[in-house]
Protein backbone atom coordinates (compact mmCIF):
# COMPACT_ATOMS: atom_id res chain seq x y z
CA UNK A 1 0.00 0.00 0.00
CA UNK A 2 3.09 2.45 0.80
CA UNK A 3 4.63 1.93 -2.72
CA UNK A 4 1.76 1.55 -4.47
CA UNK A 5 0.92 5.05 -2.21
CA UNK A 6 4.33 6.48 -3.59
CA UNK A 7 3.92 5.42 -7.59
CA UNK A 8 0.97 7.09 -7.42
CA UNK A 9 2.51 10.08 -6.19
CA UNK A 10 0.06 10.00 -3.40
CA UNK A 11 2.98 10.65 -0.77
CA UNK A 12 6.40 12.14 -1.08
CA UNK A 13 10.19 10.59 -0.44
CA UNK A 14 9.85 11.79 3.46
CA UNK A 15 6.78 10.18 3.65
CA UNK A 16 7.08 6.92 2.16
CA UNK A 17 10.41 6.86 4.38
CA UNK A 18 8.66 7.34 7.78
CA UNK A 19 5.98 5.16 6.94
CA UNK A 20 8.56 2.28 6.31
CA UNK A 21 10.15 3.18 9.20
CA UNK A 22 6.90 3.16 11.46
CA UNK A 23 6.61 -0.71 9.95
CA UNK A 24 9.66 -1.71 10.97
CA UNK A 25 9.26 -0.08 14.74
CA UNK A 26 6.03 -1.54 15.29
CA UNK A 27 7.54 -5.34 13.73
CA UNK A 28 4.54 -5.25 10.63
CA UNK A 29 7.70 -5.71 8.37
CA UNK A 30 7.64 -9.63 9.86
CA UNK A 31 4.03 -10.62 10.76
CA UNK A 32 0.65 -8.79 9.36
CA UNK A 33 -1.24 -6.68 12.79
CA UNK A 34 -3.54 -9.74 12.97
CA UNK A 35 -2.10 -12.64 12.15
CA UNK A 36 -1.29 -14.27 15.48
CA UNK A 37 -5.21 -13.70 16.30
CA UNK A 38 -6.46 -14.71 13.60
CA UNK A 39 -7.21 -19.12 13.08
CA UNK A 40 -6.38 -20.17 9.25
CA UNK A 41 -9.09 -22.18 8.15
CA UNK A 42 -8.70 -25.38 6.56
CA UNK A 43 -9.77 -25.92 3.13
CA UNK A 44 -13.03 -27.60 2.59
CA UNK A 45 -14.23 -27.02 -0.93
CA UNK A 46 -11.35 -29.48 -2.39
CA UNK A 47 -12.18 -32.35 0.53
CA UNK A 48 -15.86 -32.27 -0.13
CA UNK A 49 -15.88 -32.46 -3.85
CA UNK A 50 -13.25 -35.37 -4.15
CA UNK A 51 -15.56 -36.84 -1.36
CA UNK A 52 -18.57 -36.14 -3.70
CA UNK A 53 -17.26 -37.51 -6.52
CA UNK A 54 -15.93 -40.88 -4.78
CA UNK A 55 -19.48 -41.14 -3.50
CA UNK A 56 -21.28 -40.88 -6.12
CA UNK A 57 -18.79 -43.32 -8.10
CA UNK A 58 -17.80 -41.28 -10.97
CA UNK A 59 -14.08 -41.14 -9.82
CA UNK A 60 -12.54 -44.29 -7.71
CA UNK A 61 -8.96 -44.35 -8.50
CA UNK A 62 -7.53 -40.58 -8.14
CA UNK A 63 -3.74 -41.38 -8.08
CA UNK A 64 -4.09 -43.79 -11.29
CA UNK A 65 -6.32 -40.95 -12.94
CA UNK A 66 -4.03 -38.62 -12.09
CA UNK A 67 -1.11 -40.56 -13.84
CA UNK A 68 -3.15 -41.02 -16.87
CA UNK A 69 -3.98 -37.52 -17.63
CA UNK A 70 -0.98 -36.08 -16.53
CA UNK A 71 1.29 -39.22 -16.30
CA UNK A 72 2.51 -38.24 -13.00
CA UNK A 73 2.23 -40.82 -10.33
CA UNK A 74 1.19 -39.47 -6.76
CA UNK A 75 1.11 -41.93 -3.78
CA UNK A 76 -2.99 -42.02 -1.89
CA UNK A 77 -1.11 -40.28 0.84
CA UNK A 78 -0.04 -36.74 -0.49
CA UNK A 79 -3.23 -36.81 -2.52
CA UNK A 80 -5.32 -36.75 1.03
CA UNK A 81 -2.73 -34.07 2.39
CA UNK A 82 -3.03 -31.70 -0.28
CA UNK A 83 -7.31 -32.46 -0.61
CA UNK A 84 -7.29 -32.11 3.69
CA UNK A 85 -8.72 -35.74 3.29
CA UNK A 86 -8.55 -37.85 6.54
CA UNK A 87 -5.67 -40.08 6.42
CA UNK A 88 -6.39 -43.61 4.66
CA UNK A 89 -9.56 -42.53 3.28
CA UNK A 90 -8.04 -42.85 -0.50
CA UNK A 91 -6.89 -46.72 0.59
CA UNK A 92 -10.43 -47.71 2.13
CA UNK A 93 -11.90 -47.11 -1.28
CA UNK A 94 -10.14 -50.27 -2.37
CA UNK A 95 -11.51 -52.13 0.60
CA UNK A 96 -15.22 -50.65 -0.51
CA UNK A 97 -15.01 -50.72 -4.26
CA UNK A 98 -12.45 -53.43 -5.25
CA UNK A 99 -13.97 -54.58 -8.45
CA UNK A 100 -14.68 -51.19 -9.27
CA UNK A 101 -10.86 -50.32 -8.55
CA UNK A 102 -9.54 -53.12 -10.56
CA UNK A 103 -11.68 -52.72 -13.10
CA UNK A 104 -10.38 -49.02 -14.09
CA UNK A 105 -6.57 -50.23 -13.75
CA UNK A 106 -7.11 -52.52 -16.35
CA UNK A 107 -9.14 -49.85 -18.41
CA UNK A 108 -5.95 -47.78 -17.66
CA UNK A 109 -3.39 -50.50 -18.52
CA UNK A 110 -5.07 -51.08 -22.05
CA UNK A 111 -5.29 -47.17 -23.11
Amino acid sequence: MIMRSKSLNIIDSNEYTNLYKKLSYRGWRKNEPLDSTKLISNPLSLKQSVELLVENRIVMDISADIYRVYNKLLPNFLIEKLCNLEEGYLDELNDRYPNLISLNKERIRRA
